[in-house]
């Protein structure tokens, strides 16, 4: 059997309209401070109503680069002149990971989600307002993630759905 990295790898060409639609959300959210209070924004620069994503990254180095990209380039389309996102990444090592999604095929998802909490750990401690995961497969765990560690984690099916309700 196929490993999950060689079946599901990130095609950058292939899935940069889910990419942009992700980052095209995430910055809305970002900029606008959402789930601040009104009254916590009055007075407040954007980057001080700016939001903090946390991307898990590293699953596919090629995803977290466009995740990234996208959203600067959004930002900064959004607001002009030098503004970027406020962003923290996490990179997993994909060698080690590799070795986990062949243990996952096989049925064994504990070391898998255990580096995946363990991930969403260190961007909740530095700071992070919310988690995306820059990985199709490793979505399956945003659920597991947001309850365990406690933060919000943007999944991007719910992402696509709310982009795809709009039209």
């Amino acid at each position: 059997m196929k490993s999950l990295a060689v079946t599901q790898r990130f095609d950058v060409k292939r899935n940069l309209a889910l990419v942009f639609l992700v980052a095209m959300l995430l910055v809305a959210i970002a900029v606008s401070g959402y789930g601040n209070s009104p009254a916590a924004n009055a007075g407040k620069s954007v980057a001080e109503r700016m939001k903090t994503i946390g991307i898990i990254g590293g699953v596919s180095w090629q995803s977290s680069i466009e995740y990234y990209r996208q959203i600067n380039d959004l930002v900064g389309k959004r607001l002009g002149g030098l503004h970027s996102g406020k962003i923290l990444m996490y990179s997993i090592e994909f060698g080690d990971f590799s070795k986990q999604e062949r243990l996952a095929s096989q049925g064994n998802w504990a070391p898998l989600r255990k580096t995946m909490i363990d991930a969403a750990q260190r961007l909740k401690r530095e700071g992070a307002d919310f988690i995306v995961i820059a990985s199709n497969t490793m979505n399956s765990t945003a659920d597991l993630i947001e309850a365990k560690v406690k933060i919000p984690v943007l999944h991007i099916a719910d992402a696509t759905g709310q982009k795809v309700a709009l039209k």
